[in-house]
């Protein structure tokens, strides 16, 4: 492909394609692969949307073709080589892109009502708050940059309202699994893989990431008197695509938030330590082994894993109208601190469980699922002051 000096679209000037390109390319070094990854989608996905008004309008398939070609051959480094479809994207964007000085908050806006509430079929559905949010930073982003090199006078994303941020990263009530439907979907994975059950369990009751499960080893299992009692979790695993890591980068990351040498301990819970057992996890050699593995003898991919075990639990165990069928791996994560919280785990604790750096963030993320009484509290209270003496 052409240069993006070279390239800047029938108006003369540069396109919203083009910038995007330039953007990526510019901070492809510095970026992490899962963020390459998502703004390689979320730029994909504007710069099909951020074209003229003349430019035809283009059915739900062409627009993932068009989301193809830019993720897999422009908006990547090194830049891929298309084909003869790929040269006719690239001419059709090159046409009809967005001159940047030309976009504005409006634009902006209608972009995100579309993704948020179309979904790539065509079909409506509601996208997440935190799903909306990474589209925002990510577009957001490049903006922010086309300023700073003076090729916009202003950023459009100035006059875009941002959403509620209170309530962006809260724990969504209605997708809290119980410990009962958390054993459901373990056993159902389980029954396609074995150690899919304490896969899924060791996220839903002990609280690990996906990643962190994914990152585990044989030696990151405490035992007393030959039991498994509790986890040492030291770090996570990407799943992200080989494309988007360079030769020198690791998957291996510290814990989120931590220095490279930084572990917590979680507990293991009896349910937990047997289906363990059960799968000989923790007795691989070497003891540094990955302690899950899928059919095929290798690490757990996260996406193979949902797509051969946990969507069809999901459809096994949750009714069509339920809102848990969109359940995530993450969501299991929420029911183990949800779990804890409302089984009156003192807050300090929680927080050292779950790895969150400061209570407060533990607070704001779970109040809203969190179970008050009244009338206990009231008791407790009058129980104190019944034992308070006379002044």
């Amino acid at each position: 492909h052409d240069s993006i000096l070279s390239r800047t679209g029938a108006s003369g000037r540069p396109g919203a394609v083009q910038h995007f390109r330039d953007h990526i390319a510019r901070k492809w070094p510095n970026w992490q692969p899962a963020t390459r990854r998502n703004n390689q989608l979320e730029l994909a996905r504007a710069a099909v949307h951020l074209v003229t008004a003349d430019a035809p309008q283009l059915t739900p398939a062409e627009i993932q073709e068009a989301i193809t070609y830019l993720r897999h051959v422009e908006f990547t480094v090194p830049s891929g080589i298309g084909d003869e479809a790929d040269a006719a994207w690239a001419n059709w964007l090159d046409r009809h892109s967005l001159p940047l000085t030309e976009v504005t908050d409006q634009h902006l806006h209608d972009f995100l009502d579309h993704v948020r509430t179309i979904g790539p079929d065509g079909e409506r559905r509601e996208l997440k708050p935190s799903s909306i949010a990474r589209t925002r930073a990510a577009v957001r982003g490049a903006f922010s940059a086309a300023r700073k090199r003076r090729l916009i006078d202003w950023d459009p994303f100035d006059a875009v309202e941002s959403p509620r941020q209170p309530d962006q990263f809260k724990v969504d009530a209605e997708m809290v699994m119980t410990p009962t439907q958390v054993a459901d979907m373990a056993e159902a994975c389980g029954a396609v893989h074995p150690p899919f059950k304490a896969f899924v369990l060791v996220q839903g009751m002990s609280g690990l990431r996906p990643g962190e499960a994914v990152a585990l080893r044989s030696r990151d299992l405490v035992r007393s008197e030959g039991t498994i009692t509790s986890i040492v979790v030291r770090g996570t695993q990407s799943t992200v695509a080989a494309r988007y890591f360079t030769s020198d980068e690791d998957r291996r990351r510290p814990l989120k938030g931590r220095g490279p040498k930084a572990t917590r301990t979680v507990p293991a819970w009896p349910v937990l330590a047997d289906a363990l057992a059960d799968t000989g996890a923790g007795t691989g050699d070497p003891p540094n082994g990955p302690l899950f593995l899928s059919p095929g003898g290798r690490p757990i991919d996260t996406s193979n894993f949902y797509r051969d075990a946990w969507r069809p639990a999901r459809e096994q165990v949750f009714a069509a109208d339920d809102p848990l069928r969109s359940a995530t791996l993450h969501d299991l994560r929420h029911a183990a601190i949800t779990t804890w919280l409302n089984a009156g785990v003192a807050l300090k604790t929680a927080q050292t469980w779950s790895g969150h750096r400061t209570l407060s963030v533990l607070l704001d993320t779970y109040l809203g699922v969190m179970k008050g009484d009244d009338a206990e509290g009231r008791s407790r209270v009058q129980a104190l002051l019944d034992r308070r003496p006379p002044i």
